[in-house]
């Protein structure tokens, strides 16, 4: 298949991989692939020749070709640099942007992101996430309160 990168947004790890394909021939391709029940996202992608290309997927759109599990869109674009602002539907549908990734279009080769659906364990992973930073700020606070209360056994005063 090619190079795989793996990168983390909103508790989704989206999969980046680079397929060489002859037909290309020498210009560069990108791609997104949703599940075919994905909630609304996407992204702008701006790639020279293109600047702000619409890769956002509504709910009920089927993309530009689909398979029975997956719905995706495609864009020929110059081997070089592109940028893809990243935003899905968050509570009530409201668009939330997640930043932008900064890939690299090469040239006889199709860039594919492809972005799941929120697992059913997101509400545990943020749930585990929010108990490891109160961890943490407890664990500081009675480390503080720790060191204040060896340095009043010593007799000190302010």
């Amino acid at each position: 298949m090619g190079d795989c990168v793996k990168v983390n947004v909103d508790n989704n790890t989206l999969v980046l991989y680079y397929i060489k394909r002859d037909d290309l021939k020498g210009k560069g391709r990108f791609t997104i692939m949703l599940p075919k029940d994905a909630w609304k996202k996407g992204g702008h992608l701006t790639a020279p020749p293109l600047t702000g290309y619409n890769m956002y997927f509504d709910n009920g759109d089927k993309g530009d070709y689909g398979k029975d599990h997956l719905k995706q869109k495609s864009k020929n674009v110059e081997p070089g640099k592109m940028v893809l602002a990243l935003s899905k539907a968050k509570t009530f549908g409201v668009e939330t942007s997640f930043g932008s990734l900064e890939l690299l279009a090469k040239s006889d080769c199709d860039l594919v992101l492809y972005w799941p659906n929120d697992s059913s364990g997101d509400h545990y992973n943020n749930f585990t996430n929010i108990l490891g930073k109160v961890k943490d700020v407890v664990g500081d606070v009675t480390s503080i309160v720790t060191d204040l209360s060896q340095v009043g056994a010593l007799g000190y005063r302010a």
